[in-house]
């Protein structure tokens, strides 16, 4: 029985720590071992059955605790990143994180990429959302406001209109529903926050009705 007591006890660490892996979750695919240059990073380490606080390192940037296994990574430079992490002093597990650059974050309609829209197509999905161009990154952003201006003749009474949030409200969108092909509108002032920064302006678009 002894002996039995004993095996089980050498085995247990080797059953707490099999299947314990690193995962990001802000990505779209959090199985991809991908991390993002200068934003925060939620790191889960998943598995682990174990009741010991873990220590963790990381070979680029830095990793913060918070607590039920979930970690912040910011990275600080390009290239990659290791990722460890450790009970008593003793390596658990560890991964290899390819560290890849986010470039402008950006604004545009619903369900168009380029810069020609039906009515019906603006119409149909009339607000704006926020992403990261060519990245599987989930951002925290948000649109506080925006300016939208038309052009077509007899709109200089309401024009330009001031939004708050990031949706094109019913009476502008019954405007757009009297443009016509050719006509255009220009969606700039776009101020975005997230939970944890300040206000910041990004770049205005323009779409041209076809």
């Amino acid at each position: 029985m002894r002996n039995l007591i004993a095996s089980l006890l050498f085995l247990l660490p080797n059953i707490i720590f099999s299947q314990v892996s690193i995962i990001n979750h802000s990505l779209t695919d959090s199985s991809l071992s991908i991390a993002y240059l200068g934003v925060d990073n939620v790191i889960e380490l998943t598995g682990y059955k174990g009741t010991n606080k873990l220590s963790s390192s990381t070979t680029n940037g830095t990793i913060t605790d918070l607590g039920k296994n979930q970690y912040i990574l910011r990275p600080e430079n390009k290239g990659e990143c290791i990722i460890s992490f450790y009970n008593k002093g003793q390596k658990i597990v560890s991964k290899v994180f390819k560290i890849d650059t986010l470039g402008n974050l950006i604004a545009r309609l619903a369900g168009i990429r380029d810069s020609f829209a039906t009515v019906q197509e603006i119409i149909s999905n009339p607000f704006l959302i926020l992403e990261f161009p060519k990245t599987i990154f989930k951002h925290n952003f948000y649109i506080r406001s925006f300016v939208l201006s038309m052009d077509p003749l007899g709109f200089e009474d309401a024009n330009p209109f001031e939004i708050v949030g990031n949706t094109i409200p019913s009476y502008v969108t019954k405007r757009i529903k009297e443009m016509h092909k050719g006509d255009w509108l220009v969606f700039e002032q776009i101020i975005v926050l997230c939970p944890d920064c300040i206000a910041r302006k990004i770049s205005p678009f323009r779409l041209i009705i076809k």
